[in-house]
């Protein structure tokens, strides 16, 4: 079967070359084990036949006495593809180029199989050379040895030859060697004007902090966070861990509210950064993550790298858990109230007066992490079927009982003074303190439809009234949404201000959709977002 892929391939390099456009490869080969991961994209449509040859000379590929390396995979829906090639038997060190066919285009691309014996073998030589041109010479005689191809070495000598000689001597092992010598290299690829994604994705092998690779620091990166990075990088001889500080501090500084810089952070959860900010938690807790982050936003105009960021929240948390250690939040007594009562704790266990809750049917849902500690204080129920049934609607009743349980809305008052609101029904008393706030108001009719389902729109403009009492925003009416024309004039404020500080967001077709019923996932998502952000500004 190989041999008959390698037939086709090979009249296929023969016939199709001009159609080379779109394809795209990238190939790291792991010194450790002589494993070759390919992986790429252009492939015409999902499931096409993408091959892979692989020889150590150029005319090999059209020699019947040489065996080439074949291997064949089908493209993903969005043609891309993946393959891990074992060579058996191992493949000797050297530079080696790999053919990547369809039936309609193929590429070639170069790329170097290190030695482990003989990279070793050069990494012992270097530590004895006595100058840079004694270890000029000798690296130049091997440039394979160190990860790099001929052609880059001829390009970039004198540059790699400073980088290795300068950081020697922090080397610790054979892999610190190859990083050094392979990640000086990409960053005077990247310095030369090479595209950096494509830079990254070819150096995953040498460019990486603990166990992230660099590439996958890049790539969670905005368009205006990449345009930064370079900016921010600082040269240094450990060349992976500057850039990744430069990835880090762009994405902390594209943040643009205290909720994305929770996500980029993530103090108690590991991100693809948390080995580069290295946070000292000792006095970051579940309870008091997010109002410490909230704080950390406020400053992050003057943070201008990794440890100013690093310092600046050892000192906020070790203030603000000395400042609350006897506390824990507001409430109030006598007439009505609301305050910050409990916190979601970065959606972890929850602690306190909390009991433990469990529905049937919110497993591996998107909106579990929010459920969860909502239930746990008794905010939201479940059903009697066990279920929390998170596609459901709410209606207006339900989530004006949500946001006062939520917001420890407390008080006296029984009449909401609607047409329609009994002072009997169960959603009386949270009606008329919403009322008495200013946070609901009813229609032309004086009636507050408390059976309908909430609007996604109207649940924003309530959570704003609730917020705006203790929190100075600054005040904005620009909208993302490519609907924002079927929202509301009475809803625009409140709409564009939840949506820039990260308490509600669109879906991936980049709408709002403000006319539609809000899910009692969704509403979860509002609530607890929105209760956060009041603990992060207290």
């Amino acid at each position: 079967m190989k041999k008959l892929i390698c037939f086709m391939a090979v009249i296929m390099l023969t016939m199709t070359s001009a159609s080379a456009k779109d394809l795209d490869a990238y190939i790291t080969a792991d010194e450790q084990t002589g494993n070759i991961a390919v992986s790429g994209t252009g492939a015409a449509y999902g499931g096409q036949l993408v091959s892979i040859l692989i020889a150590k000379n150029e005319s090999e590929f059209f020699s019947p006495d040489t065996p080439l390396i074949t291997e064949a995979t089908q493209a993903d829906e969005n043609g891309g593809y993946d393959i891990q090639i074992n060579p058996y038997p191992s493949l000797s060190g050297g530079e080696y180029t790999a053919k990547i066919a369809t039936a309609d285009q193929w590429i070639s691309k170069k790329f170097v199989l290190v030695s482990v014996n003989s990279a070793t073998d050069l990494y012992e030589l270097a530590k004895e050379c006595k100058s840079k041109d004694e270890l000029e010479t000798l690296l130049g005689e091997r440039p394979y040895d160190m990860g790099i191809s001929e052609d880059y070495w001829q390009t970039y000598q004198k540059q790699i030859v400073n980088r290795i000689y300068s950081g020697l001597k922090d080397c610790k092992n054979t892999s610190d060697f190859l990083k050094l010598c392979r990640s000086g290299l990409a960053i005077e690829r990247i310095k030369a004007g090479e595209d950096i994604t494509s830079v990254l994705a070819d150096s995953k092998n040498s460019m990486y902090v603990g166990g992230t690779t660099i590439y996958e620091m890049w790539n969670t990166l905005s368009e205006n966070a990449r345009q930064n990075v370079m900016n921010l990088y600082t040269d240094s001889t450990d060349v992976a861990g500057a850039f990744a500080q430069a990835c880090a501090v762009a994405a902390v500084k594209d943040c643009k509210n205290w909720r994305e810089l929770s996500e980029v952070l993530s103090p108690l959860d590991k991100t693809v950064f948390t080995e580069v900010f290295e946070l000292d938690t000792t006095y970051c807790t579940s309870t008091n993550a997010d109002a410490i982050v909230g704080q950390l936003y406020s400053k992050l105009a003057g943070l201008k790298n990794i440890k100013a960021i690093r310092d600046t929240f050892f000192n906020i948390s070790k203030e603000y858990s000395t400042k609350n250690a006897n506390s824990n939040a507001g409430g109030g007594n006598g007439g009505t109230s609301f305050g910050k009562q409990w916190s979601s704790e970065g959606f972890s266990a929850v602690t306190g007066n909390t009991v433990k809750v469990s529905f049937n049917d919110i497993q591996g849902h998107w909106g579990e992490r929010y459920i969860t500690p909502l239930a746990q204080r008794g905010i939201v129920n479940g059903y009697d079927d066990g279920g929390f049934h998170p596609n459901a609607y709410v209606t207006r009743a339900e989530f004006v009982k949500m946001l006062c349980s939520g917001f420890n809305i407390t008080g006296e008052y029984s009449d909401a003074g609607f047409a329609d609101v009994s002072n009997s029904a169960w959603y009386a008393q949270s009606v008329a303190l919403c009322k008495s706030h200013g946070i609901v108001n009813g229609d032309t009719n004086n009636r507050f439809r408390p059976q309908e389902r909430i609007t996604r729109e109207d649940a924003a403009v309530m959570l704003y009234r609730i917020l705006k009492e203790d929190i100075a925003f600054e005040e904005t009416e620009q909208l993302q949404f490519n609907d924002s024309t079927d929202i509301a004039d009475y809803a625009v404020g409140a709409v564009a201000t939840m949506a820039d500080e990260g308490i509600i967001s669109g879906f991936d077709t980049g709408s709002f959709r403000p006319k539609d019923n809000t899910t009692r996932a969704q509403a979860a998502v509002m609530l607890i977002k929105a209760v956060d952000l009041l603990n992060a500004e207290s």
